[in-house]
């Protein structure tokens, strides 16, 4: 459904509201400083321009995205796509920074405009699965030179990696201690429930043990030059578009688009309203825009940005803007300071953050969800490891494409069941939410393969409000009773985890009726947390969905 609450909506605070989401907004820019810069670094990038795009994506993106608590920011997944063109050194100047990202944001707008918001369905769980493991194993391997001190040689990670690690009687003794310190800070303090605070302490402490040491490691300054002052307005150079610019920028596009649904999914607005993906991608291609306009790197819905935001109580957009304008005072109040950070230290806050990508459940689902999911998966995998990003993204929708056809999608029919005081079920139009104390009962109809996965979960109730109401009504269910077939691939069970843990934080459960012997099995085997709970098949003609209601009610 179509977002139609004007773009300005939720800026008219008072006075205590006001202060909440500007307190949002300077955590948010505080935990940027540091993975702005460390993100441009990993692009290839001026960590200036990392800062900037910090600026102009949470203004932007704030202003115009539907799902109110987003924030777009620098990601490292766009961050290693735009690495292929960006590469250090080659004095990349804030003109072919800009080039790319006004094209990426060009790209996000014409991809949107040819539906790919629709296509988002038919991109595999198992092929994001590879492709996010890939990326997080690039980050990690990427940053090898930068924590040891040694200058890299080879074309690609994995050989620059290889070099570094045949060249360790070349190692900086300096920087590997600045490395490792800048890791253990960052993961004692992340455990600990501080991740934004470790991301400063690791940085900030690193710096200071330098300066009283006199101890010397390539610095910010050392790979571009330090603007001070407000961001400059870059336009970008038509000259430098090739093939390959293109490409990275198609690339980044599609990987960022992918990212943001997961984030629109993940984080609804407090009122349990979720956005227009449609608009949502808008918004990433005008922040890309505004990011490059002031020399500044791709930007997209950040995960872990949104989730501080919501952390540190963010409720509108203007969290978001204040967030960007906050950066904006830092880089005109701090930009002399900004220069002498450690390179190492912002090289550990990127290998914590790949081993923070390095999430193996969705793997672990994807081999136990059959050959063809944990293929995609390892396939996807290799080829983001040996091959050019652009290309590792084109393979895995190739895949997507060839797991399951386009037309499944629309083979999900999905109504809603009564049943009345005789036990007899009539049909209903599909509830638009979920309560406390009600059984709610949709009945889908069709092939429920991944790419019709999306599509489905979109359509089921949802919680009419996130949280739950003082007074106890009782816990509420949800029974999907599944008439057709059911492939239980990562993508399915991942989508009914997020869907379940939606509604277990409303006090409302999830069960399902319907399902074959083996699909039975394959969801209790992933001992989904919360549970849900499987009716299994009956020979009675409805017995099923009967005894399902009866265990629902408590009867």
């Amino acid at each position: 459904m179509a977002d139609t609450r004007p773009a300005g909506e939720g800026l008219r605070l008072g006075r205590s509201r006001l202060l909440r989401e500007a307190s949002a907004g300077f955590v948010g820019a505080v935990g940027s400083v540091p993975d702005g810069m460390a993100t441009a670094v990993l692009a290839g990038a001026n960590p200036m321009a990392g800062l900037y795009a910090s600026i102009a994506g949470p203004i932007v993106g704030g202003a115009l995205t539907s799902t109110r608590v987003m924030v777009v920011a620098t990601t490292s997944t766009a961050a290693v796509t735009a690495s292929g063109v960006l590469e250090r050194p080659g004095g990349n100047t804030l003109q072919a920074v800009a080039t790319l990202t006004v094209l990426s944001g060009v790209a996000m707008i014409v991809l949107t405009v040819l539906g790919l918001p629709r296509l988002m369905h038919f991109v595999s769980a198992s092929v994001m699965t590879g492709f996010m493991l890939g990326v997080g194993i690039t980050l990690i391997l990427g940053q090898l030179p930068d924590a040891t001190g040694v200058p890299p040689e080879g074309d690609s990670t994995f050989l620059r990696f290889l070099d570094t690690v045949f060249r360790v009687g070349e190692f900086d003794v300096t920087s590997v201690l600045v490395t490792v310190s800048a890791i253990a800070i960052t993961a004692v303090l992340t455990r600990l429930g501080r991740a934004t605070l470790g991301a400063v302490v690791a940085v900030v402490i690193p710096t200071v043990v330098l300066h009283l040491t006199s101890r010397s490691v390539q610095t910010v300054e050392d790979i571009g030059s330090v603007q001070t002052g407000l961001p400059p307005i870059v336009l970008p150079d038509l000259g430098l578009i090739s093939p390959s610019t293109v490409g990275a920028a198609v690339a980044i596009a599609v990987v960022v688009l992918v990212q943001t649904a997961g984030v629109a999914s993940r984080h609804p607005d407090p009122d349990g309203h979720r956005g227009s993906l449609p608009r949502d991608f808008h918004a990433q291609g005008a922040a890309n825009v505004g990011s490059a306009l002031i020399g500044g790197i791709p930007v997209g819905a950040s995960n872990g940005q949104t989730s501080l935001n919501t952390m540190s109580g963010g409720r509108t957009r203007l969290a978001s803007i204040l967030s960007g304008l906050w950066m904006l005072l830092f880089v005109v109040a701090l930009g002399p300071i900004l220069g002498v950070i450690p390179i190492p230290a912002l090289a550990g806050l990127l290998i914590v953050a790949g081993f923070q990508a390095l999430t193996l459940g969705p793997l672990e689902l994807s081999w136990r969800t059959g050959r063809a999911s944990s293929a995609a998966a390892v396939v996807t995998l290799v080829a983001t490891l040996t091959l050019p990003i652009p290309i590792a993204v084109l393979v895995g929708v190739v895949l997507s494409l060839a797991l399951v056809g386009i037309s499944s999608a629309t083979q999900v029919r999905i109504v809603g069941l009564q049943r009345d005081d005789r036990g007899r079920w009539t049909r209903e139009e599909v509830p638009r939410s979920a309560a406390l104390g009600r059984i709610t009962v949709v009945d889908v109809e069709g092939s429920v393969a991944f790419s019709s996965v999306g599509n489905l979960f979109h359509r089921l109730p949802h919680p009419a409000d996130p949280a739950r109401p003082t007074f106890d009504l009782g816990r509420g269910t949800v029974i999907l009773r599944m008439n057709g077939h059911v492939r239980t691939n990562v993508t399915f069970l991942l989508a009914l985890r997020d869907y379940a843990d939606e509604l277990d934080r409303a006090g409302i459960s999830v069960m399902l009726v319907g399902l074959s012997p083996k699909a039975a099995a394959q969801v209790e085997g992933a001992e989904l947390d919360p549970p849900v709970v499987v009716v299994p098949e009956s020979h009675r003609l409805g017995g099923a969905l009967d005894t399902a209601y009866a265990l629902a009610s408590g009867v």
